[in-house]
């Protein structure tokens, strides 16, 4: 399994547009990927956000960074404080209940 992570800071108040452009924009090009599994938004607090996604190879986590980090400038970059930072890897431990 592998991830591919990215991180920045967003507006205050963007949460709700964001989500709304990231439904209808960037889902449909990670379910184009072969080896797409989930997708997590996590916010916290300070408008600091994580996106985590998790695929079946390498090659598929590389390509959705390739997909995606053009599409975010395009389409996110009214709503984002900083630029985001991004990094794909291997997941060592996976556990869920």
């Amino acid at each position: 399994m592998f991830a591919a992570i990215r991180q920045g800071k967003i507006k205050p108040g963007s949460v709700e547009e964001i989500t709304k452009r990231i439904k209808e924009g960037a889902l449909p090009l990670l379910r184009s990927i072969k080896g797409f599994q989930t997708y997590d938004w996590v916010l916290a607090e300070d408008n600091s956000v994580s996106i985590i996604t998790m695929f079946d190879s390498a090659s598929a986590a590389e390509e959705s960074q390739q997909l995606l980090l053009p599409w975010i400038r395009e389409h996110l970059s009214p709503f984002l404080e900083t630029v985001p930072n991004a990094m794909t890897g291997r997941v060592v431990l996976h556990e869920t209940a």
